[in-house]
């Protein structure tokens, strides 16, 4: 912490550096004879505070102090340390714009005592001003040239302020809305439930979120209601309203919701076996196809892992290797598999699955179909079988047989043919 003393007397500079450097370590001081001195050296280097005193040749404090603010235009801490000190002269030194006025007499250590925590409390609060300054500069800015209408009420519902994107959205001028009442620029419906938010956020001192339809515009918006406290009673006087533009994320929800009704209506009635299967590998849902042959209630299966209710166990190790490559983005189709009912009978199914994602891309949930291919599978069975028993018929038989094709090419003859 560096602070430049300006004094016209030698030796008090010389004691109150002493004294001022002792009373808070970390405090350097400098000093000058003159204000002119004082003015050269604020061009040559940085300072956290000036104390300067009132009466000296040339140019005095107050003149001095004025040069700094107006010509200079710095707000660096001014305090004015003399021993000559009147009313209207402390006036005067508060109106230009000096942080403090104190006044030299008394015991020294006493004196430079009250002058050293000056300077430190004078810096301190010159330094979080500076960073609040900086802050709210910076928060202005987002707030001005954000795309998301914000506004700011007092407890009567009175706008303070908007930026443009409030402004275009209410088609009112700053100077129009500034003063208004919200209900002014908004339909009744829309300013009951808002006046209610707002009373519950300054008896609560909680923030409070409302979701709204803009008639005019057909757009929806997600406001936030926060409170601002007033810094020196931390009551809340205000309240910034934030409100985001969600329509885009209301329309795909609503085509989320019609998807999946149409799904449902499809999942229901398939006569395939149709499952929704979570990451975890477990069944979130069934319809009643599969139900049906399983030979399970809902309740029975639901939550329960697929993998070993639903697969017969010379099935579950393909089964699950599947379940691994559909959770790495594989679309699984047509995979031959066994499952197994609730009364342990074996059928054959060709499993297909894919996945449903969320807004995010993020994976919900499998849709596995199962298509039962059982009867089909006996049918080849047995149609092998006949073939087997007609081959063997064919080439044990003393007949001679001879196969001729549609155009009368021969296709086949038996032993017993060949032999003729």
């Amino acid at each position: 912490m560096k602070a430049l003393l300006v004094d016209d007397e030698v030796d008090i500079l010389e004691q109150a550096k002493i004294f001022l450097q002792k009373e808070v370590e970390e405090l350097n001081v400098e000093t000058v004879a003159s204000a002119e001195k004082g003015l050269e050296r604020l061009k040559e280097d940085e300072f956290d505070a000036i104390v300067s005193d009132y009466q000296m040749p040339a140019m005095d404090g107050l003149e001095f102090l004025e040069t700094v603010r107006k010509e200079k235009k710095s707000n660096i801490p001014f305090i004015i340390f003399t021993g000559k000190g009147r009313e209207e002269v402390a006036m005067e030194a508060l109106n230009l714009g000096a942080d403090r006025y104190l006044q030299k007499g008394g015991n020294p250590r006493s004196q430079y005592g009250v002058l050293a925590q000056a300077i430190v409390q004078e810096v301190k609060h010159s330094k979080i001003e500076f960073e609040k300054a900086k802050v709210e500069a910076e928060l202005s800015s987002l707030v001005k040239g954000s795309n998301d209408p914000i506004y700011i009420v007092d407890e009567n519902c009175r706008i303070v302020f908007a930026n443009q994107a409030e402004l275009e959205k209410t088609g009112m001028s700053f100077e129009e809305i500034i003063g208004s009442k919200f209900r002014e620029s908004h339909p009744e419906k829309d300013a009951r439930a808002f006046e209610k938010k707002v009373r519950k956020t300054f008896d609560t001192g909680n923030s409070q979120r409302q979701e709204v339809k803009h008639e005019e515009t057909g757009r929806y918006y997600d406001r936030t209601l926060s409170p601002i406290k007033n810094p020196r009673t931390g009551k809340v006087d205000r309240i910034a309203v934030i409100s985001k533009d969600v329509t885009e994320r209301k329309q795909r929800e609503k085509e989320l919701r019609e998807s999946e009704a149409r799904f449902r209506r499809f999942f229901e009635n398939e006569p395939e076996y149709c499952y929704m299967v979570s990451p975890k590998g477990k069944i979130i849902d069934v319809n009643e196809s599969a139900l049906d042959t399983l030979g399970y209630r809902k309740e029975e299966i639901k939550g329960k892992p697929l993998l070993s209710t639903v697969y017969a166990p010379s099935s579950q190790e393909k089964a699950r290797k599947l379940f691994e490559e559909w959770k790495k983005g594989k679309e699984i189709k047509g995979e031959e598999l066994q499952i197994i009912t609730k009364e342990r009978e074996k059928r054959t199914v060709l499993l297909s699955a894919a996945s449903v994602k969320d807004g995010e891309g993020n994976v919900r949930y499998s849709v596995s179909i199962q298509r039962d291919i059982t009867e089909r599978k006996e049918r080849e069975k047995e149609l092998r079988k006949s073939e087997e028993k007609y081959r063997e018929l064919f080439e044990s038989t003393n007949v001679g047989i001879v196969v001729h094709g549609s155009e009368g090419e021969i296709i086949s003859v038996n032993p017993a043919a060949e032999d003729v």
